[in-house]
């Protein structure tokens, strides 16, 4: 399998492989391109993608640019539901250009993403803006600088929204150059989140505290523009920081807010501000 270069080509009929649920790929060091322009549309009810260890892979869906152009209203829904990438070190985008128009991944429930030392981002925003059923989001030891990243055409003042009502854990973990979860003006909803996991990403501000304040704060204590999150103040006793994170938000409140209990969500692990407490305590 090492020396080979393409699986489908470009002519694969459309519903030669329209019953296909699950594909894994391994060890294919030769290979570039998963899906050739062309051949996504031929894999809607394919549930599950595993890709591991395939040393030359650049890109998952190669999707030619306005594509669905031709065909305007017709969009594909598939039904993938997990996405899981791994050790693939030349990797550089899962969606080459913007799917929206000819692909939509709204049935996405669990994404892992990890050893892709070449990713800059993980998905366009109009991908994000479809991940309604979306679950379990994991990321770990990759380059990436945003999760979600601009569509084209977005006008620099307009402020996105990103819901995600179903998901429940969130893990980020050794992304040393991560600085933000979008490169714009958004606001983003995780109300069912329940475990949230951040570690080895000191260039990120984990959260501030309210709207109309820009300022937050990362772990290593430096002022930064754009938080992951943005949390409404809320009363409640059962939000759980550790002690690092907790001295670090205080600074984004005012003298008021400080004497509030904010909650964030109902479990909140952050592995890097429990190791820097442990390692100042000893």
């Amino acid at each position: 399998m090492n020396s080979l270069t393409t699986i489908w080509d470009s002519q694969v009929a459309a519903d030669s492989l329209s019953e296909l649920i699950e594909i894994t790929v391994e060890g294919c060091d030769k290979l570039v391109t998963l899906f050739p322009p062309g051949t996504a549309c031929s894999f809607q009810n394919l549930e599950v993608l595993e890709i591991r260890r395939c040393s030359a892979l650049e890109v998952v869906y190669e999707i030619e640019e306005n594509a669905g152009s031709d065909l305007p209203g017709l969009v594909a829904v598939t039904k993938l539901k997990k996405l899981s990438l791994t050790d693939l070190a030349n990797l550089q985008h899962i969606w080459r250009t913007d799917p929206r128009g000819i692909l939509r991944f709204q049935n996405l429930s669990s994404v892992s993403v990890m050893g892709c030392s070449s990713l800059g981002y993980l998905f366009h925003a109009s991908v994000a803006k479809a991940l309604i059923q979306l679950v379990k989001l994991k990321v770990k030891d990759s380059s990436l600088e945003v999760i979600v990243a601009k569509d084209k055409g977005v006008p620099p003042a307009s402020t996105l929204e990103f819901v995600f009502p179903r998901a429940t854990k969130l893990e980020l973990s050794d992304l040393p150059q991560l600085k933000s979860f979008y490169p714009g003006k958004y606001i983003s909803r995780w109300p069912s989140l329940r475990k949230l996991m951040i570690s080895k990403s000191n260039k990120v501000a984990i959260f501030a505290f309210d709207s109309k304040k820009s300022k937050a704060i990362t772990r290593s204590g430096s002022q930064a523009e754009q938080p992951l999150f943005l949390v409404d103040k809320v009363h409640a006793p059962y939000a759980t920081l550790s002690p690092l994170e907790y001295e670090n938000y205080r600074h984004t409140l005012d003298e008021q807010d400080r004497n509030n209990e904010i909650f964030l969500v109902t479990y909140f692990e952050c592995k890097m501000g429990i190791m820097n407490d442990e390692a100042s305590a000893g």
